[in-house]
């Protein structure tokens, strides 16, 4: 029973000396309550971020190769919402030549539905998905316009399509001259937030992107002169 005794006096000996020394910071010194609670919160914060890199990488979205004659180009989504809050089929989308200019030339941008309907139905699907709500109250104004810019390009490091979100607009109509035009929304307007949710979801709309037809030299003569 004695040697029993002993050996628990030592343990706890040691158990003490070890809560003991690491209360004391290392110059020997006995740490402030504060301090302890410091510490706490850093080895706290270190496991939080571990679990969130961890989450993070368990959630990722698969990745979708770009075609191989695939090039980055700036493409514009004209959605129009229907009475029941949903997105308009007839949706308008097209694509430019180099930079982005709304008032390019015709040479310079090409209607995407008459060439790449597959496309197309991919890209409005996913608008149309983070967009309705059932709540009637939330939803969409019905007959709203609106038009988003987005940036389609391929990654580098793995050859991956990436879709940014480059800005939103919506149709207004002038009270004094009735004409309608576009109008950019803020990056917190609660509908740019709402659309802004298909970006991650918008790669494998792009994954069988089909590059615009070559044009012809002399085509559009011969349509005049018929």
């Amino acid at each position: 029973m004695a040697k029993k005794e002993q050996k628990s006096s030592k343990s706890d000996k040691a158990k003490n000396g070890k809560s003991k020394s690491s209360d004391k910071a290392k110059g020997g010194e006995e740490l402030t309550p504060l301090e302890k609670a410091r510490l706490a919160r850093a080895a706290g914060k270190g496991g939080k971020t571990k679990a969130k890199a961890g989450a993070k990488k368990k959630n990722a979205l698969p990745l979708f190769r770009a075609p191989e004659d695939f090039k980055p180009h700036f493409m514009t989504v004209m959605m129009k919402v229907e009475k029941d809050g949903l997105l308009s089929s007839s949706a308008k989308m097209t694509r430019y030549q180099g930079r982005y200019d709304p008032n390019a030339d015709d040479k310079k941008k090409c209607d995407v539905a008459s060439y790449d309907q597959k496309t197309v139905q991919g890209v409005l699907s996913r608008f149309a998905m983070v967009t309705y709500v059932t709540n009637v109250a939330k939803r969409l104004p019905a007959g709203a316009v609106y038009q988003v810019l987005l940036r389609v390009n391929r990654k580098a490091a793995d050859g991956s399509i990436s879709v940014l979100f480059k800005g939103m607009e919506q149709a207004e109509k002038s009270k004094k001259t009735g004409r309608v035009k576009m109008a950019a929304l803020e990056k917190t307007d609660p509908v740019y937030r709402r659309f802004r949710k298909a970006g991650r979801l918008l790669p494998p709309a792009f994954k069988e992107v089909l590059m615009p037809p070559k044009r012809v030299r002399g085509a559009k003569k011969e349509e005049d002169d018929e």
